[in-house]
């Protein structure tokens, strides 16, 4: 799996992108149910981070993507 993150210009935001390649990883395809719980950890510090996203939150939940902010 591959993760991204990128921080935007307002304190305390960032962008997070999650992808797969190969066939060994199967990420959970959509719609899904709201509200989205996304949690991510950095295995080097034991930094967690979480956010719940609702359906005000959500621009794109279907079978191709979802996206939220």
């Amino acid at each position: 799996m591959r993760a991204h993150c990128r921080r935007s210009g307002r304190s305390g935001d960032f962008t997070l992108a999650v992808g797969d390649q190969g066939t060994r990883l199967r990420l959970p395809t959509g719609p899904f149910a709201l509200p989205v719980v996304a949690q991510a950890k950095n295995d080097d510090t034991g930094a967690c981070w979480e956010s719940v996203f609702t359906e005000a939150d959500v621009r794109k939940n279907d079978e191709t993507a979802f996206l939220a902010r």
